[in-house]
C-alpha cells in the first residue's frame, strides 16, 4: 500500500510539479516520508530542478546524467499511469503522511520491546525515551513555517485580543486575569506557597472555572487523590466544607442535591491523574498523551518538589528540581498547552512575618528564571482594638513581558475558596 501511495505523489509531480510541490511545501513532506528508493530518487532530483520543465522524461534524463541507476523513464511513466491527474495530490500526501507516522510507530514499538528486554531496563529512561523520539517523528511530518505566516498569527491574536483583553484562558479571579492577560499556551505558570497556606486550594478553583467554561483540563494531582479533590470541588461549589462532610458532622444536608450537583460535576471535561509516584519523564509522556488523545486545554500539576527521581541520577536537589522544570517547560511549548504548577517555598523562621519573593521558592532558582509567570500567596495577622483578622493577598512576583502586583483575597479555609476582595 505504501509504495503504491508513494508512486502517486511522484506521479502528480510529473504531471504538474508547481501545484504538487506547493501542496507538499503546506504539509511538510520530506524525503524522509518515501520508503521506496525509486520514489526518494525520483523526488530528490525534482526538487532541484526547475519546475516548468519536470516530467518522467526530463527527470529520467537528469537522473541518467547525475549516474543515478533505477530510475529510467518507464518507472516514472508508471507513476504518472498510477495517478492519472494532480487534482488528487492533497488527498494521496495526506495518505502519506499516514504511512509515515504508522512505520515511524513501528520502529518505535520493535525498538522498546528489544530495550525493555534487556536486563536492569529502566522504564522511565525508556518512556522518556520514546516521548523524544515520537515528539521527533511528529515534527518531521509538521508543515515548516515561513515568517509570513508567524507574523500573521501574531496579529491574528492582537486583533482578538482587542474584544477580549486576553491572549489565552481565563482566570477565575479578575484582578490576576487584568495582570497576567490569561494562561497562554506553552507557557508555564508558577504559583507558590508554604504548606497549608493553600496552593492546591489556588488549582482547584481555576480548575473548576474552566472546566465549568467547557475547557478540557488535566490535573497531574500527586499529593491528593483523585476522591479527595474531586470531593473538595463538590463541597466548594455546594458551599459546604469537605472536611464537616468527611467527618459526618452535616446531620441534616440535603445529599440529594449534593447527587444532583455530582452527576454535574461527572460531565466536566476533567481527567486526573492521581498516581503517587510520577517520574518527571512519566509526567512528561502522560502530558504529551493528554494532549494528543485528548485535545486538553490546560495541565495542573500538584506539585514540583513532590515530583519523584527516575532513581538513575546523581544530581544535588537543587539541580533535580532544575531538570524538572526545564522538561515541563519544553513540555509545554511541544504541546502548545499552558501548564500550571505548584511550588512549595521554604519555610519561615517563626520570627519571620514577610511577603514571600522569588527568591523563597524551594530547591532551585531556575524555577523563577523559566517560569512566564511567578504567583504567590500571602497570608497576614491584622490587629485592630485588640481583635485580630487575616488578610490575604495574592502576588504576581514575576510576569514576563507585564505588569506585577498583587490582587487581595478572602480566604474561606472552610470552604476551600478564595473569595477576590478589591482591585488589583
Amino acid at each position: 500500500m505504501s509504495a503504491s501511495i508513494e508512486r502517486r505523489v511522484i506521479g502528480c509531480v510529473m504531471l504538474n510539479a508547481a501545484i504538487s510541490f506547493h501542496a507538499a511545501a503546506q504539509a511538510g513532506v520530506n524525503r524522509d516520508w518515501f520508503v521506496d528508493g525509486q520514489c526518494r530518487k525520483a523526488w530528490d532530483i525534482a526538487k532541484h530542478m526547475p519546475v516548468e520543465i519536470i516530467d518522467a522524461l526530463t527527470v529520467a534524463r537528469e537522473a541518467g546524467k547525475r549516474g543515478i541507476d533505477g530510475l529510467d523513464s518507464g518507472f516514472l511513466s508508471d507513476c504518472v499511469a498510477d495517478s492519472p491527474s494532480s487534482t488528487y495530490i492533497n488527498h494521496w500526501i495526506h495518505e502519506l503522511r499516514k504511512e509515515y507516522l504508522l512505520r515511524e510507530v513501528k520502529r518505535l514499538g520493535n525498538q522498546m520491546v528489544i530495550e525493555a528486554s534487556e536486563p536492569g531496563a529502566d522504564p522511565d529512561a525508556l518512556l522518556s525515551e520514546a516521548q523524544a523520539w515520537m515528539t521527533a517523528s511528529v515534527a518531521k511530518a509538521e508543515p515548516p513555517r515561513n515568517p509570513a505566516q508567524v507574523y500573521d498569527e501574531i496579529v491574528t491574536r492582537w486583533e482578538s485580543a482587542g474584544s477580549t483583553k486576553a491572549v489565552g484562558l481565563p482566570s477565575v479571579w479578575t484582578g490576576i486575569q487584568k495582570l497576567i492577560g490569561g494562561y497562554r499556551p506553552g507557557k508555564v505558570y508558577v504559583f507558590g506557597a508554604r504548606p497549608g497556606a493553600g496552593k492546591s486550594t489556588f488549582m482547584m478553583n481555576e480548575v473548576h472555572n474552566l472546566v465549568r467554561l467547557g475547557h478540557k483540563v488535566s490535573v497531574a494531582s500527586i499529593e491528593m487523590d483523585e476522591g479527595e479533590l474531586r470531593g473538595r470541588m463538590l463541597a466548594t461549589d455546594c458551599d459546604k466544607s469537605s472536611f464537616s462532610l468527611d467527618t459526618g458532622f452535616y446531620n441534616h444536608c440535603d445529599f440529594d442535591e449534593l447527587r444532583r450537583m455530582a452527576k454535574t460535576h461527572a460531565d466536566f471535561p476533567l481527567r486526573i491523574n492521581d498516581d503517587a509516584h510520577m517520574p518527571i519523564e512519566k509526567l512528561v509522556a502522560w502530558a504529551q498523551y493528554e494532549s494528543l488523545k485528548h485535545a486538553v486545554e490546560f495541565i495542573a500539576v500538584d506539585y514540583l518538589q513532590i515530583i519523584s527521581g527516575s532513581g538513575n541520577r546523581k544530581e544535588s536537589r537543587n539541580m533535580e528540581v532544575a531538570r524538572y522544570m526545564s522538561e515541563i517547560c519544553q513540555m509545554a511549548k511541544s504541546v502548545k498547552v499552558p501548564v500550571l504548577v505548584l511550588s512549595q517555598l521554604s519555610r519561615l523562621s517563626p520570627r519571620e512575618n514577610r511577603r514571600p519573593d522569588l527568591h523563597d521558592l524551594r530547591d532551585s532558582g531556575s524555577i523563577e528564571q523559566d517560569a512566564y509567570a511567578v504567583m504567590f500567596i500571602h497570608h497576614s495577622i491584622d490587629e485592630c482594638n485588640g481583635v485580630e483578622s487575616e488578610s490575604s493577598e495574592f502576588i504576581i512576583a514575576k510576569n514576563r513581558g507585564g505588569p506585577t502586583g498583587s490582587v487581595k483575597v478572602e480566604f474561606q479555609r472552610n470552604r476551600q475558596r478564595f473569595n477576590e476582595r478589591g482591585g488589583v
